[in-house]
């Protein structure tokens, strides 16, 4: 009875008897969020001034379909509510469409025997309890995929998403209902996280590296982590997403990943800037706080890496793999080729498949990167992966950890 009280609940009926002795039996069952629309086209603007948990609709107003009317406007809307349809229409086929349809919880007839109030209650409570379940379906992904960025956005707080968007947020749990409740906020479609401490909470030193700039914690929780610096931007987010994916969230606490930017705002720069960036605090000791790495991509040739001899006080660098290898080109080459086609299926990768002759065997295909971050930003956040393709990271965290390893200088 008391969570009913939380319930929002829209009623979308043309019959002002039924509506009005509807909405008596659903107060009597605990409901106290009720709102009411007499059309379908006021209830298109119901769902899109509020949300709401269920929406009950009769199939027949204005038009006939007046339902599947309700039903296209929760849709379109993205709307966070299920619905129940509720009508003396006996037609299979509008019956067996309406259920089609994903939004659809369920279809109840005004005709049942009994008590069909009940009914309703009854269906509302099942729905609830799935909702209680499974919520937004994307929001918990959504979270742990941002969840760098929402540590610094909203650093030790309570949040509530709703539709990939962070939509409230407070001190405690307690706070951040009734500022849902306050807001007519739907309860049951949210997903609440609380969140950490940012990952960034800490004093950086800028300062010139040939016309690069390197952020370094000096201060904060990040000045005791090991720091590893990368090409770009987009090898922080492989790896990061490769540490949820191989387990490996206990090496990443261990790890502040950073790129060194330049002098126009930019991130990454490649191997030079990773260079420019190891000399720098080669030459500068004292602005180094606890172990500093720098971790080279597999295309990178010897002579472009620091000299043999320099994992001096705490400064090391890493190539990932032992030998170079040309045609290693950047980190998203640790994954396999099915990757690469899908990305081409999407458009992200182009496939060259050479000089083809009739009397040679099929060349093996190379693939080439159109647009790194959008083919990361498929990768991390889009594509449905499985721990095995980021089996090839391993050899990133192994790094980590032999360094993590190592005694401090």
């Amino acid at each position: 009875m008391e969570k009913n009280k939380q319930i929002r609940l829209l009623i979308v009926e043309d019959s002002p008897n039924y509506l009005h002795e509807l909405k008596e039996w659903l107060t009597i069952f605990g409901y106290q969020h009720i709102d009411e629309a007499g059309s379908a086209a006021e209830a298109k603007t119901k769902l899109q001034q509020n949300s709401y948990d269920i929406i009950i609709t009769d199939m027949v107003m204005e038009e006939k379909d007046s339902g599947f009317s309700v039903i296209q406007t929760v849709k379109q809307q993205r709307a966070t509510g299920l619905v129940i349809v509720l009508t003396a229409n006996e037609d299979i086929q509008d019956c067996r469409a309406a259920i089609k349809n994903p939004y659809t919880w369920d279809y109840i007839s005004k005709n049942l025997k009994g008590n069909v109030f009940e009914k309703i209650h009854q269906s509302i409570q099942e729905a609830i309890v799935y909702l209680q379940h499974w919520g937004d379906p994307y929001g918990e992904t959504w979270i742990n995929q941002n969840i760098y960025e929402l540590k610094r956005n909203y650093p030790n707080k309570y949040v509530a998403v709703l539709n990939k968007t962070v939509i409230a947020s407070s001190d405690t749990q307690e706070k951040l209902d009734a500022i849902l409740t306050e807001r007519h906020l739907p309860i049951f479609f949210t997903v609440t996280k609380k969140l950490g401490l940012p990952d960034l909470e800490s004093t950086n030193l800028t300062f010139p590296v040939d016309g690069s700039i390197i952020d370094l914690p000096i201060t904060g929780p990040l000045s005791s982590r090991l720091t590893v610096f990368v090409e770009g931007p987009t090898d922080v987010e492989y790896i990061r997403k490769a540490g949820t994916m191989l387990d490996k969230k206990d090496v990443l606490e261990q790890v502040h990943l950073d790129t060194i930017g330049d002098s126009t705002g930019g991130e990454g720069g490649g191997y030079k800037n990773l260079t420019h960036g190891f000399n720098f605090l080669r030459d500068n000791p004292g602005l180094r706080p606890n172990k500093v790495l720098f971790l080279y991509d597999q295309d990178v040739q010897d002579k472009h890496l620091p000299k043999k001899g320099h994992n001096i006080e705490n400064l090391f660098f890493r190539r990932i793999g032992e030998t170079y290898s040309p045609q290693q080109k950047g980190i998203e080459w640790l994954f396999d080729d099915l990757i690469f086609e899908e990305g081409f299926d999407q458009g992200f990768v182009v496939k060259d498949l050479g000089r083809v002759s009739v009397n040679e065997p099929p060349p093996i295909p190379s693939y080439i990167v159109k647009d790194k971050m959008a083919f990361c930003k498929w990768v991390c956040n889009t594509r449905p992966n499985v721990p095995n393709d980021f089996e090839n990271f391993r050899k990133v965290f192994n790094i980590f950890s032999e360094i993590l390893s190592l005694h401090l200088l």
